[in-house]
């Protein structure tokens, strides 16, 4: 029950504002996003990695992009080489002004899948936002 309420927690500091060491963390490194929530995710992420990149997505449409950042983790957990959760993760974590650990999320999508065009373009944004 622990993920529960760090999930609530930035819910409704919203990523905008709050910007939690703890979050960081767990968004940064994929092996230890499980361990940092608690041990589990949220039973809305979904079952598969499809359902959890889904929820994502439409986590990302509402606007809450620490939960959706948490959602791909946790489809990427599952499949570890699934190139569109690797991409919209390095957006998310652009997003939320992670810029530095949107990159490598990034370019292993593109080591992936070499021809994808989008992630290709959120990389090149990133990029530009460091300098």
């Amino acid at each position: 029950m622990v993920w529960l309420y760090y999930l609530r927690f930035f819910v409704r500091a919203r990523a905008r504002t709050a910007r939690h060491p703890l979050l960081l963390r767990a968004l940064a490194r994929p092996g230890r996003a499980r361990a940092y929530l608690g041990g589990g995710f949220p039973p809305e992420f979904g079952a598969d990695a499809a359902a959890r990149r889904r929820s994502g997505v439409a986590l990302g449409q509402q606007g809450d992009y620490v939960a959706s950042a948490l959602a791909y983790r946790a489809a990427l957990l599952l499949e570890p080489e699934d190139a569109d959760a690797l991409n919209n993760l390095g957006w998310t974590m652009g997003k939320l002004g992670y810029l530095a650990q949107a990159v490598p999320p990034l370019e292993k999508a593109l080591a992936i899948r070499p021809d994808f065009t989008l992630a290709r373009n959120n990389l090149a944004w990133v990029k530009s936002q460091l300098k």
